[in-house]
């Protein structure tokens, strides 16, 4: 095993004959089109105009080996796979804001930039929002849910520094995967992996003659890691996912960023590791989060005090609500998200 450092239509109704009347020139001396003729070329330009428009409506999303797959397919895919939990989230959230405004907890417009802007801020926000395909606008209006429930659950309640502290301990502990302010050593490798050491022997020379890690992964890898150029997610240490390669995870988190190993004979195949990134383990200080910590701990004490009466309001106000789907197979969400609590 060798270890390098690499740099880092709607059909017209009949008309009849047209009347001698508008086959006779008009006052002025120009002959009037028959109205069969108009009603035609309204009619061919509808059918283009809706053509042009169902095309244009209608993108290709992606294509294999010539044959493309229609937004119209995709959308429907995604309907049957999520659409009812797609339109229970978006009905509920349209009660969720007369409710939360009717009990005078809707947060104002500066109260909501503020967060937003608090949360743009953290490294990686744009890669997040993208990846879970909110906009800036979708992504704001959830803001402003989150401090509306806050407002209300938390309405009365204190949170003491020594709450703050509590809840600032129990999600520092290595040992609890919800910690909020311990974040685990994180690798980021690339990796070629190779059934047989010729080509391992070959990938190696190619590297060494230059060639990028992503030509030579997709040339000589197999698996998963082959497409994607080698790129593997961040990896934690201790992850469940490791066991499977006995050895793997020493070897990866031994590697500093820029350091390449190959010839690493893992199950049975040989991998060339190259690290792009390590982040050793790390805790936010506390005098950084402690107001998070305040309003975190204030939630839960507001839970337990104030949950089952905000809930108990929440129910009466949707019995109340009118809630209408003209979608068919979807009337059953509305007696849902209305019916009475245990229903």
């Amino acid at each position: 095993m060798t270890t390098n450092n690499i740099e880092s239509t709607a059909r017209p109704s009949a008309v009849g004959r047209p009347s001698a009347q508008l086959n006779k020139k008009n006052k002025s001396g120009v002959k009037l089109a028959p109205i069969g003729a108009v009603l035609l070329s309204l009619a061919i330009g509808i059918a283009l105009g809706a053509l042009v428009t169902h095309k244009l409506d209608n993108p290709v999303v992606a294509a294999v080996n010539g044959q493309t797959i229609k937004l119209s397919e995709f959308h429907s895919r995604c309907e049957a796979a999520s659409g009812t939990d797609i339109l229970a989230a978006l009905i509920k959230q349209s009660l969720e804001k007369p409710f939360y405004q009717a009990q005078g907890v809707w947060p104002s417009d500066s109260q909501v930039d503020d967060k937003v802007t608090k949360d743009s801020a953290q490294p990686g926000f744009a890669n997040v929002l993208a990846q879970s395909h909110q906009t800036p606008a979708d992504y704001r209006d959830a803001v402003a849910l989150q401090i509306a429930q806050s407002n209300l659950v938390t309405k009365g309640v204190q949170a003491s520094d020594a709450d703050a502290q509590a809840y600032y301990q129990a999600n520092i502990d290595p040992k609890n995967p919800q910690s909020r302010y311990y974040h685990p050593e994180v690798v980021r490798v690339s990796v070629i992996i190779t059934t047989g050491l010729k080509q391992q022997d070959q990938a190696v020379q190619d590297l060494n003659s230059g060639d990028s890690f992503d030509q030579v992964a997709h040339l000589y890898g197999t698996g998963s890691a082959a497409q994607t150029g080698g790129m593997l997610p961040p990896i934690r240490r201790g992850e469940a996912a490791l066991s499977k390669y006995p050895g793997l995870e020493q070897v990866i988190f031994n590697l500093k960023q820029g350091q390449q190993v190959d010839h690493v004979k893992i199950d049975g195949a040989y991998w060339i590791i190259r690290c792009l990134a390590h982040a050793p383990a790390a805790v936010d200080p506390y005098a950084q989060v402690r107001d998070d910590c305040l309003s975190s701990a204030a939630m839960a004490k507001g839970i337990q005090q104030n949950g089952p009466a905000v809930e108990a309001a929440y129910a009466a106000y949707r019995q109340t609500a009118k809630v209408q789907i003209f979608r068919p197979g979807y009337q059953f969400i509305a007696q849902k998200l209305t019916a009475p609590p245990g229903q």
